[in-house]
Parts: structure tokens; C-alpha cells; sequence
């Protein structure tokens, strides 16, 4: 999870740190208040994390947090300890950290905080306006497919005689719970919503490793099972396999899965006698399958694709064309151009309404009726668009310079 979602410039990653720091120093600090030891160190560091995760992402990094919070002092009744946090420095801290941001953004951008809390927030959370449906269950299967070396040792931390009289385990199946129930029934999701219930499954499948009762001998083979559908997968599936071969990746696959395999069932075998060294030759059997990753990225279309059209569109400009985008929008272009790319026909997820200065706006966002006259204008262009957009350029002059997974850069002169 952490390397595929690392692929993309996303706040979610540094939204779990302070997300996972907020929980992690509130439990303290309420564990500390109620054993009357110095806390307030404890609570000043909590307002900041929450700081932290409510710039990264707003009102989730307080809400989730806060409501946790809420249900795990009921569950272990410590709600009287609760003001430690709401009354304490953890409150000061967090408004004088986070509320400058905002009043200086809302003074230069009117709107902005209705935009932010409103839409953002409460319109994506229940409406489909951001367009990313999915089932009740949409969660729970990306938490299947993400968290598949460690499923065994999850569900084996979910047995009631392990949850019953221990508070770290509630406390983590609390945290897990809220945060899987709240985004499960969002109308808006995207797999990395989930990162924040992470931490909190990794500690809990972590119980039977180490702490009494252990894990026996079946929850390990029935990871080295897990571990060997993958490798099954890319055998049986003819597409995989093929997809395998084209782009260079069979010795590495070969490679890397081997070291899974020899991983996984090592653990397996070592389990009984030594719960560390099986967990570390686990870990060096999932090492394989982050191998394949890291070093097959490169080579797959989605990686390639975009370097090749931003290397062609480099190469047109230098050579005189204009870039734009027609109903597309590539995000490292602008990056490999150092300059803004105007789209047409295209609005995505920009808010135009904050450029206040219309020659930007109307420089930057082009109707389809300017994008068409521009290109028959007999000016050089060069033009980003979708596969299925193509039709539309049938009948006049127009050249392919790259072509990535689900978009072409063309041109509309010859050489």
C-alpha cells in the first residue's frame, strides 16, 4: 500500500501520521491524567498533531479522532479524563496552530471556507458530486486485498478471548471500526480514505504474534497460503502473464516471488520456536513482492506513459507549438513545461472561481468553440487528448507524437 499510493502526490500519507500521533498521544495523555502523573506536556503535543492532520485534510483529522476517542472513554470509562484534552492545552494549542491558515486563506480567497468545510466536506461525504461511488462493501475489500500478509493474525486478535480485558486490543478496534464504518457508507471513496484504519489493524494483527495467546502453527500457513495466491494468480491469469512478458518483468517476477514464497513457509516452520525470527523471515518474503513492485514499476505503461507524452510535449514546444489539453489533463505537464497548460473544455477538479483575475482564467480555461479556432488558426499546436476523443480530429492535418495508456499528444503540422 504505502508504495503504490506513494506513487501519487496525495495528502492521505501524511494525513495517517498525524491522524495515528493525535490517537497515540490523547490515550496517553488520559492515561496519565488518570494515574495523576504530569500530562499536560502530553495534551500540548496532541493539539498539534491534530494540528498537523486538520492542515493535511480537515475535519476528518478531528472528527475521527475525536469520536474514537469518545467511544473508547465510554467502552473503558474514562470520559470523566476527557477535559484533560477539550479544556487543556491541547485545545489552545491546536486553534493557534491551525486558525492562522485559514483567516489569512479565506482573506485572500473570499469563500474559500464555505468551498473547504461545506463542499468539501459534508457535499463529498454525502452526495455523489465528487463521482466516486461504490458499494457499502467497497472498503472492506480494499482492506482485503491491502492488508493480505497480516489477514490471518487480524481476524485471529478479533477472537473474544483476546479482545475480552484488554484495552490496547479495544482500543485499536475501536479506532479500526470508526474510521472502515464512516468511509463505508460516504457517498465519495477512493482506496487511500482508508491509510488512517491502517495503523490500528497493524497493531492489532500484531497481539497474536507476540502477545499470550499466540497465533499457532495455522495462522502462519494460512499466510504462506495467501502468499502463494499471488504468484498462482499471475500464472493462471493469461492477461497477467502476458502483461508479464511485454514489459520485461518475468525474471524479476520470478525473483521476487521465490523470495515470497521461501519467506512466507519459512515462517510457517520456524513459528513455534522463535514468534521473532518468524516474523522476520515473513517480512523478508513480503520484501519480494515490494521488489517486484518497486523495480517493475518503471517498466508498465502507467509509468511510462506519462514520460513519454511529457517528453514529446517538451520536445513541441521547443520546436515552436503551443500545449494544450482538450478535454484532458495530464498533471506532469505543467511540471515538465515549468509553465501552466490551458485546457479546453475541461474543468476536473480545478475551482476557477478563486482566480479572481479573469485574463487568467480565460488565458488557463478555453471553451471548445476557442480550442477549435485556435487549432485551425494555422498556429503550431500541440494538443493533449483522450483515446476516445480522437474522432474528432479526423479530416485535418494532424500528427501523433506520443501516445500513452489512455491519451495521445498530437500536433496539427507536419515536421
Amino acid at each position: 500500500w504505502g508504495f503504490v499510493f506513494s506513487r501519487v502526490n496525495l495528502t492521505d500519507a501524511p494525513l495517517t501520521f498525524f491522524f495515528t500521533a493525535t490517537l497515540c498521544l490523547a490515550r496517553a495523555t488520559l492515561s496519565r491524567r488518570e494515574a495523576r502523573l504530569p500530562w499536560k506536556a502530553l495534551s500540548l503535543l496532541t493539539g498539534l498533531a491534530a494540528a498537523g492532520g486538520f492542515l493535511c485534510k480537515g475535519l476528518i483529522a478531528i472528527v475521527l479522532p475525536g469520536g474514537i476517542l469518545l467511544l473508547w472513554c465510554a467502552v473503558s470509562r474514562r470520559t470523566r479524563f476527557l477535559p484533560a484534552l477539550l479544556a487543556g492545552p491541547a485545545l489552545a494549542a491546536f486553534l493557534i496552530v491551525s486558525a492562522p491558515w485559514f483567516v489569512l486563506a479565506e482573506k485572500r480567497n473570499p469563500g474559500l471556507l464555505d468551498f473547504f468545510f461545506i463542499h468539501e466536506h459534508f457535499s463529498r461525504f454525502a452526495t455523489k458530486g465528487a463521482s466516486r461511488p461504490g458499494p457499502i462493501y467497497y472498503f472492506l475489500l480494499v482492506f482485503l486485498a491491502g492488508f493480505l500478509p497480516a489477514l490471518p493474525f487480524f481476524f485471529s486478535a478479533l477472537e473474544r478471548r483476546r479482545l475480552s480485558g484488554d484495552r490496547d486490543a479495544q482500543f485499536f478496534l475501536i479506532w479500526f471500526a470508526v474510521v472502515l464504518v464512516f468511509f463505508s457508507v460516504s457517498r465519495s471513496k477512493l482506496p487511500p480514505y482508508l491509510l488512517p484504519a491502517i495503523p490500528a489493524a497493524a497493531a492489532l494483527a500484531a497481539k497474536p504474534v507476540f502477545a499470550r495467546p499466540r497465533a499457532g502453527p495455522g495462522a502462519w500457513l494460512f499466510s504462506a497460503a495467501l502468499a502463494a495466491l499471488l504468484p498462482a494468480a499471475v500464472l493462471l491469469d493469461p492477461a497477467t502473464r502476458s502483461s508479464v512478458r511485454e514489459f520485461g518483468l518475468t525474471g524479476l517476477a520470478i525473483g521476487g516471488f521465490a523470495v515470497l514464497l521461501a519467506g512466507a513457509f519459512a515462517a510457517a516452520g520456524i513459528s513455534r520456536k522463535s514468534p521473532a525470527h518468524a516474523l522476520a523471515a515473513f517480512a523478508v518474503g513480503w520484501t519480494g513482492v515490494g521488489m517486484i513492485a518497486a523495480l517493475g514499476w518503471p517498466k508498465i505503461p502507467n509509468a511510462t506513459g506519462p514520460r513519454t507524452l511529457t517528453t514529446a510535449a517538451v520536445a513541441a514546444r521547443n520546436d515552436g507549438a503551443a500545449i494544450v489539453g482538450y478535454q484532458a489533463y495530464l498533471q506532469n505537464l505543467p511540471l515538465a513545461l515549468a509553465s501552466p497548460v490551458p485546457v479546453a473544455d475541461y474543468v476536473g477538479e480545478f475551482e476557477p472561481q478563486f482566480e479572481r483575475r479573469s485574463e487568467v482564467r480565460d488565458a488557463l480555461l478555453w471553451t471548445k468553440e476557442k480550442f477549435w479556432a485556435e487549432w485551425k488558426s494555422g498556429k503550431r499546436y500541440a494538443a493533449l487528448v483522450r483515446e476516445r476523443d480522437m474522432n474528432e480530429f479526423k479530416g485535418g492535418t494532424v500528427r501523433v507524437l506520443a501516445r500513452g495508456p489512455k491519451q495521445f499528444l498530437i500536433a496539427n503540422y507536419r515536421e
